[in-house]
């Protein structure tokens, strides 16, 4: 199982596709255990678990009335992910964690240094899905995956105890990754960096004097600038985001990426104000937001209002993508589908992570993690998203299998 766990967490930031193969091995092998009902209730006993089962219930329960369950089916697929810590929880073992982590990192190293091969034009990836300097993934998943595996690295290096070679092996991603942000063109990855990393500083700020905690500040301000002013993609890309904001807020101007965005809280509010309670289901968010959109865009454009035709363009673009699930604000979508019920069962999962008996090794990384993910699901980052849900899910129930792995039968239940 081990070693399937380590092809897992390698393939995890490079292959969708062969890590759903992977899966499907751990799953069987899971279900072929002599001991699949301690497991079993061993996962159940976590209220972190529970926490991510019982959201998971909620897309069942709230398919029931739905009017599009076309969508709704395409949502309970990918939200099958939030029953992976049932999973992982039972399978993960603690002596193994720092494996796995570094499993990571390796994968994360090798992405780092393709991206930068792309970036100045040296070597193409054949397998890229997007248009910036990114060889495997989306943009935004890269940029989370490599986030928090530059928190773990800055955590390990500032408050543990490492061989020369190791600490050296870490700077250097730390380095080499933090670079990395500014030039895989992911807007919400550039704030995220710099929340992520401050999250870690300050929060294991016992391990280092005030003195180097201003100068790590300082030295971060300075990437920006220097990044700002050196690198093209990241300076338009700034500059871009302030001008499409300003004129989203001010001219109801939504045809820019950060537009499209805007526009959709505007239209998602009077949904969520009507159906506050219950939400609108599982299958029928996305819709009620476009039909509210698209209703709004033919009367502006039959009182002649010829501009709208290219003020809602993007907007009218991002909605009618694929199935058009996808709202880009995590909290948005919790709010339209299910109500203030379910966003307090989503929020439930953080609340059981912030308070549960992780050792002090991992609880600080941990809460970085949240600081993050919060942030950037302002920008959408719903769990079932892409990769992303998968590597928050994998890398959470690696900080909870170091402290809930305490004894001897539970190493057995993980075996």
């Amino acid at each position: 199982m081990f070693y399937l766990l380590m092809g897992y967490a390698f393939f995890l930031p490079i292959s969708h596709v062969i890590i759903d193969k992977l899966l499907i091995f751990i799953v069987l092998l899971f279900f072929m255990s002599s001991n699949l009902k301690e497991k079993f209730l061993y996962g159940l006993k976590n209220k972190v678990v529970l926490a991510f089962v019982l959201f998971f219930s909620m897309h069942v329960i709230w398919m029931v009335g739905s009017d599009n369950l076309d969508i709704a089916r395409f949502e309970l697929k990918d939200s099958m992910v939030l029953l992976y810590p049932l999973l992982f929880i039972s399978l993960i073992r603690k002596k193994d964690v720092e494996k796995l982590f570094l499993t990571l990192i390796i994968s994360l190293f090798i992405s780092s240094i393709w991206s930068y091969l792309i970036f100045f034009h040296i070597y193409d990836s054949p397998v890229r899905i997007c248009f910036e300097a990114v060889p495997f993934l989306y943009k935004g998943d890269y940029g989370f995956f490599l986030i928090t595996l530059l928190m773990y690295s800055l955590y390990r290096l500032i408050s543990m105890p490492l061989t020369t070679r190791y600490k050296y092996f870490l700077l250097i991603f730390f380095l080499l990754g933090s670079v990395n942000i500014f030039i895989i063109g992911s807007k919400t990855s550039y704030f995220a960096y710099i929340i992520g990393i401050s999250s870690v500083v300050l929060m294991k700020s016992d391990f280092l004097s005030f003195k180097k905690v201003i100068l790590f500040f300082l030295g971060i301000i300075s990437i920006y600038f220097v990044a700002y002013y050196t690198i093209d993609n990241f300076h338009q890309r700034m500059d871009l985001t302030y001008e499409s904001s300003k004129e989203a807020i001010e001219e109801k101007d939504f045809n820019t990426s950060a537009g499209a965005r805007y526009g959709m809280v505007l239209y998602s509010i009077p949904v969520i104000k009507e159906n506050w309670l219950f939400g609108v289901g599982t299958g029928d968010h996305a819709v009620e937001v476009r039909n509210r959109i698209v209703a709004d865009y033919r009367a502006k454009i039959a009182a002649g209002h010829t501009e709208a035709t290219e003020q809602y363009k993007e907007l009218i673009r991002s909605m009618f993508i694929g199935k058009s699930s996808h709202l880009h604000n995590t909290y948005l979508q919790v709010l339209v589908q299910f109500g203030i019920i379910g966003f307090l069962v989503f929020m439930n999962i953080f609340y059981q992570i912030y308070r549960s008996e992780t050792s002090q090794e991992y609880k600080a990384l941990q809460k970085s993690l949240i600081i993050v993910y919060f942030f950037i699901s302002f920008g959408g980052a719903d769990f079932m998203f892409h990769s992303l849900g998968k590597f928050f899910v994998f890398v959470l129930m690696l900080t909870i299998a170091n402290y809930h792995d305490k004894s001897q039968k539970d190493e057995a239940l993980s075996a």
